[in-house]
């Protein structure tokens, strides 16, 4: 019996401790782990994006391509493309009655993944055609709505038979005119040569008493390459510019610039948003809202040193004088100057027991075109060098906080 009753107790004494193991077992088994999920951010991707304009506001069935991409705009003239790898890329901008419009888009090589980058457009209508006579003299201009200061003046004999022509200014693309300061471009269609060389005049009393220097006649070669056709004479007293057409084709006046200098370039945080998932093991999943700056400016720097080099002039001429500028580096930018906004939503998942906050960062460059020569209404020539701001795109910075149940959790965030 009493071999019996030890055993009894032995036996006792380990269902006690089997079970001890066993309620330590489950409980460990019920402690619950934070949920791990793949936030989109995380992607390595680069966007494209912008609005495509004329003069009276958005344009919409444009159809824009990137890279053989494609998309067409709608109401509010925006579009959006989506790489995954940095690089040049070319862009057309294109709809039926415009005149087609090719520049090219940059996505540098130390860009940061999740960034947008600004690239508005402005087009414009195709003007309607009229009629050249073979034998007579004809003026022709640009018929649309905006209205045109360039005129081509065709003697009798230019074409063989009565053609049917237009004449169109048109803003170029971004990138197209590197190293040329634009006066004017313009689309002649249908492509041809004449048989006598026409005169192409450009009127520049209209310019709010600003004048270019040394201007240089371009043509748009097969290979789409600007070619110089000659100089382009000018009459400071009329303000009347002109040269020799010898065809139709796409034709510019332009001042022969230096590249621009890049020579700052900063951030700004526009918006911060914060998912907040603290405490929670689950996931969540979030739609966060910010705001891309999109366009240019001049420099207030820029605008100052106008007002101190003529300081003997009235507001209202400096004002002119700043307002030439800008039209001028339109032609060259792409766009009209003046900063457009527009909103970005993006879709976040947040791990359980996390934070993460989302800044909206513009990427922000001065950019400098050094001794630019203009001519003033009273004949004198100042060399100035022109400064602009520019918001080139916004970035998508994020910052991870891990709460305490991530076995990697160190007390801080994880950028």
């Amino acid at each position: 019996m009493r071999r019996v009753k030890r055993l009894s107790v032995f036996s006792s004494a380990l269902v006690g401790a089997l079970m001890s193991v066993a309620l330590v077992s489950c409980h460990d088994n019920d402690t619950v782990s934070p949920e791990i999920v793949i936030n989109p951010l995380d992607k390595v991707a680069y966007f494209v994006s912008g609005f495509v304009t004329e003069e009276s506001g958005p344009i919409s069935g444009v159809t824009v391509t990137i890279n053989n991409k494609k998309m067409v705009t709608g109401n509010t003239g925006y579009y959006e493309f989506e790489f995954p790898k940095t690089g040049t890329y070319p862009v057309n901008f294109s709809k039926d009655g415009y005149i087609d419009v090719d520049g090219s888009c940059v996505i540098p090589s130390d860009a940061k993944s999740q960034t947008y980058f600004g690239l508005n457009q402005m087009m414009k209508q195709q003007s309607p055609p009229v009629t050249i006579p073979a034998n007579e003299d004809f003026v022709m201009q640009d018929a649309t709505e905006t209205g045109s200061n360039t005129t081509v003046e065709l003697p009798a004999g230019a074409v063989d038979k009565d053609v049917q022509a237009s004449l169109t200014e048109f803003i170029p693309g971004v990138g197209s005119m590197e190293g040329k300061l634009p006066l004017f471009v313009f689309d002649a269609q249908p492509s041809m040569q004449f048989n006598i060389p026409a005169t192409i005049k450009y009127d520049g009393s209209k310019m709010h008493g600003v004048l270019f220097g040394n201007v240089k006649h371009v043509v748009l070669n097969k290979n789409g390459e600007w070619e110089e056709k000659g100089e382009v004479k000018l009459d400071p007293s009329t303000g009347m510019y002109e040269a020799p057409l010898d065809g139709f084709s796409v034709h510019g006046f332009v001042m022969s610039v230096p590249s621009s200098v890049l020579t700052n370039n900063m951030t700004e945080t526009i918006h911060s948003v914060e998912v907040n998932n603290l405490g929670s093991m689950t996931s969540k999943t979030a739609t966060v809202a910010g705001t891309q700056r999109m366009g240019w400016e001049l420099t207030d720097d820029f605008e100052n040193s106008v007002k101190t080099q003529f300081a003997d002039k009235t507001a209202e001429q400096i004002a002119s004088i700043i307002t030439e500028i800008e039209i001028s580096l339109k032609m060259m930018v792409g766009t009209a100057p003046g900063i457009v906004e527009t909103e970005i939503l993006r879709e976040v998942s947040v791990s359980g027991d996390a934070s993460l906050l989302v800044n909206f960062v513009a990427n922000i460059e001065i950019h400098t075109y050094p001794s630019l020569a203009f001519i003033l209404e009273d004949g004198n020539e100042f060399i100035t060098d022109v400064s602009i701001k520019k918001y080139v795109g916004v970035t998508l910075d994020q910052k991870l906080t891990l709460g305490s149940s991530h076995t990697d959790h160190s007390g801080g965030g994880i950028q």
